[in-house]
């Protein structure tokens, strides 16, 4: 797909009021206000969690290297958010995340929005013969019934009949890991986590499934991201860690 406006910002963006930054670095996103009013936001190097500093792909990948900190000091205006997303071990192990704004598991919440997510799970697990209890149905689901049932793309390279929590839990390669759970999140956009916005372009298309199939070029002009770049993106940006 080629699209020439990705770095604009969509109308409906609306940079939220200043409020008073907190310096805990404990769970907390900080949105720059630069000068077009774009929401930009510089996570905090020191901080273990999953700092929020979502940038469009095409304005991140002009700028991978920048020194964030910096940026973040250097910045006339901050707002303190709590956020966030569910993280790979999240969706390997079906635990809720408190920051993600969102109270259920990731399975759970996934059921609710894609009502045929197990629809291909055997009532016995095909090697011991035993009943799957209904908390380990998600262990079941493959790669391809997530397509299916959710429409998220398929990663290139990966194997469709594998299971996704195999997937994740390090059977496949970094790339498939990221990109799957960088979807599966943007099925769940909160006030907090602000996903969609990082995942659209200006036309409001998610460029998520064109990242999927391993090559991908912001805006449609520039640079052509391979597999390593698209992961460091996803990362960088909180999608996916």
């Amino acid at each position: 797909m080629n699209d020439t406006n990705q770095d604009s910002t969509p109308e409906s963006v609306v940079a939220p009021a200043a409020k008073p930054v907190v310096k805990s670095p404990s769970r907390r996103r900080l949105i720059k206000l630069g000068t077009a009013g774009v929401p930009v936001v510089a996570t905090l190097a020191s901080s273990p969690a999953m700092a929020w500093h979502c940038r469009t792909a095409s304005a991140w990948g002009s700028n991978m290297t920048a020194n964030l900190t910096a940026s973040q000091k250097a910045s006339p205006a901050h707002d303190d958010v709590e956020d966030e997303c569910w993280a790979i071990s999240n969706w390997c192990k079906n635990e809720a995340r408190s920051d993600t704004g969102i109270s259920s598991k990731p399975w759970d919440a996934l059921k609710n929005k894609c009502s045929n997510i197990y629809i291909n799970v055997p009532a016995k697990d095909p090697s011991t013969k035993k009943t799957i209890a209904s908390a380990d149905r998600f262990k079941y689901v493959t790669v391809d019934s997530l397509v299916s049932a959710c429409g998220i793309v398929k990663p290139a390279g990966c194997n469709g009949g594998a299971k996704v929590v195999d997937v994740l839990n390090n059977g496949g390669d970094d790339f498939s890991r990221c990109i799957i759970v960088a979807q599966l999140n943007f099925l769940f956009p909160t006030a907090r986590n602000n996903i969609q916005w990082c995942a659209k372009n200006a036309k409001g298309v998610n460029q998520l499934p064109l990242m999927a199939k391993g090559t991908y070029q912001p805006g449609g002009v520039g640079e052509t991201w391979q597999k390593g770049k698209i992961v460091s993106y996803l990362r960088n940006n909180w999608m996916s860690v």
